[in-house]
């Protein structure tokens, strides 16, 4: 099945268990705060959740950059990230570029172009920005983070070894002491089966101290594991291509993956075989994030708006009939959606949690954790919004108008007003 397909049908998301014990040493009546082992438990009740104030976004956007004006013709924005001082740094895919802007949204300079020369980009899975105010930008296709200046210049680039076993590292980003956060991406130990021929091999989160005498052959790097996770789940199948079956691996659409969020300050690992959420420092795991919620079955509705989603992305795809078919009766579905979508570290030490993506939810929906990660709002977005910055107060993000052009804005978080029904109940 080709990774177009797999794309746009497969699914969502994360959260991992462990067992804790006694000692609470701070509660209130729905979050209780305890310890175990070295290791702080916070557990919100379903109830605690519900009472959370909610958040939305502001009306009018403080900062929009247009995606037709001209020198800002976004088409496919991969990454977005803004400066101490305001300005944009902007990733556009498919003229592979990497665009600055001021923190009026004017067009100031092309940081990098798409090639394959120092300095050059091709395909950006990341951006960050150092404490200095560097931006490191990731290339998962060249298997290299570049370096560049705070006024745009290339400095380095930091290639990631080859391994003899074919494994694949991805970065996640760059720490202060220079090393590489990233996934290792090969099998290790036993498949994990999840339900009947529904399994889930583990990859390994690390830390990678890069050595090099300056080409990719001379590459190696001391791996430090932080954790082992399952990936997403996957179940075997008979693909049909020019009228004959051939074996492969497909994804569980709604099915559970590991969810990572990244920051300067920690990093938060969901795997969503419960609703934990692992936070790790350099020491390992201090702190597990519990919620007492059920994950929602998926219905019958849900099922038929995927199939129809399929048979509308079909139309367009010109792909042969005998993939729809095999789409619309071979395709699998989990019975209940994951416990979160995403994690993401925020830029003030919150952790945003997103619920599960639903066909019949016309809105992106978080629990916003704070600092001792307690659980502190709701937050709802549109969905046509893609965040790719959070904080308590605003959100940077990418919009996509009706025809699907992409554009950055910044917009002021705030306190959303209670609908009627809400507000009546609460006389």
């Amino acid at each position: 099945m080709t990774q177009s397909i797999r794309r746009v049908l497969a699914a969502a998301c994360l959260a991992t268990a462990t067992a804790c014990s006694d000692r609470t040493r701070a509660s209130d009546s729905r979050i209780v705060v305890r310890d175990s082992a070295g290791v702080e438990i916070v557990e919100h009740t379903a109830a605690s959740i519900a009472a959370l104030p909610q958040w939305t976004i502001d009306t009018v956007p403080l900062v929009h950059i247009a995606g037709d004006a001209s020198g800002n013709a976004f088409t496919n924005i991969r990454a977005v990230e803004q400066r101490a001082d305001g300005s944009f740094i902007v990733a556009e895919g498919r003229s592979r570029e990497i665009l600055e802007y001021s923190a009026s949204g004017v067009f100031e300079r092309r940081v990098a172009r798409g090639g394959a020369g120092p300095g050059e980009i091709e395909y950006v899975n990341r951006l960050q920005l150092t404490r200095e105010d560097s931006l490191i930008v990731f290339d998962v296709n060249q298997r290299r983070a570049s370096v560049f200046a705070p006024g745009g210049t290339f400095v380095r680039q930091v290639t990631y070894p080859r391994t003899s076993d074919g494994s694949r590292f991805r970065a996640l980003g760059m720490l202060t002491d220079g090393r590489l956060l990233g996934r290792l991406e090969k099998s290790i130990g036993e498949l994990v089966a999840t339900d009947g021929p529904v399994t889930r091999r583990r990859f390994a989160i690390v830390r990678m101290a890069i050595t090099s005498a300056g080409n990719d052959s001379a590459s190696s790097g001391v791996v430090d594991t932080v954790a082992v996770v399952p990936d997403l789940e996957t179940y075997p199948t008979a693909f049909p291509s020019e009228g004959k079956s051939y074996p492969d691996i497909d994804f569980l659409i709604f099915g559970r993956r590991t969810n990572i969020g990244v920051a300067d300050h920690a990093l938060f690992v969901g795997t969503n075989v419960d609703s934990e959420i692992a936070q790790y420092n350099e020491k390992g795991v201090v702190r597990r994030i519990r919620t007492a919620v059920e994950p929602a079955p998926v219905t019958e509705a849900h099922r038929e708006q995927v199939h129809a989603e399929i048979t509308a992305g079909f139309d367009r795809s010109r792909q042969p009939q005998a993939i729809l078919d095999y789409l619309l009766t071979q395709r699998r579905i989990a019975d209940v959606f994951a416990f979160h979508e995403t994690l993401t570290a925020g830029t003030d030490s919150t952790l945003w949690v997103e619920e599960p993506r639903r066909p019949d939810q016309g809105a992106r929906k978080y629990v916003v954790h704070d600092a001792s990660g307690r659980a502190i709002a709701r937050a709802q977005f549109p969905a046509r919004i893609v965040p790719h910055s959070l904080r308590k107060d605003r959100m940077l993000g990418v919009w996509l108008d009706s025809d699907d052009v992409p554009h950055v804005m910044v917009w002021k978080v705030v306190i959303a007003k209670p609908s009627r029904s809400e507000s009546a109940g609460r006389i």
